[in-house]
């Protein structure tokens, strides 16, 4: 995932610098009277701005997996999760839910993160930290099968 992670960083940095040039670009051309550069600017910067908006919450989810150091798949079954104002009471676990007041809830965004129930998660500052800068082999590990 780390991976993945950095390369979705690269193209939002990418995607960032692309649309200051090409904003620059469309000034410095309509002086000129270019407009076929000029509409090839401007399609240009709406493909960014669409890739933008496909990315942008694909890198939410994964930075809050990062800092909370929890798997796609229990962040995908809610099993650090908890709600309050449920029938059972407060601070029950998702889980433990029927399928009725879980979607009820689900729908609401009712549903709160605990990091009590993830022995994982030491803090975002740690949880990053170990993510990105602490090795996941040893010092001798070639890679190797």
């Amino acid at each position: 995932m780390d991976g993945y992670l950095a390369i979705l960083i690269a193209k939002k940095a990418a995607s960032g610098f692309t649309l200051v040039i090409f904003d620059w670009a469309s000034f410095a051309t309509s002086r000129q009277g270019l407009l076929q550069a000029e509409i090839m600017v401007v399609l240009h910067l709406a493909a960014s701005l669409a890739l933008l908006a496909i990315e942008v919450p694909i890198f939410k989810i994964h930075l809050g997996l990062v800092s909370r150091n929890e798997l796609a798949q229990e962040w995908k079954h809610n099993i650090h999760y908890i709600a309050n104002g449920t029938s059972q009471g407060d601070s029950i676990p998702v889980e433990d839910l029927d399928d009725d007041e879980y979607n009820d809830l689900f729908d609401k965004g009712a549903f709160i993160y605990d990091p009590t129930r993830n022995p994982w998660d030491k803090g975002c500052s740690m949880n990053c930290w170990n993510f990105w800068c602490w090795p996941r082999w040893p010092a001798g590990e070639k890679g190797e099968f």
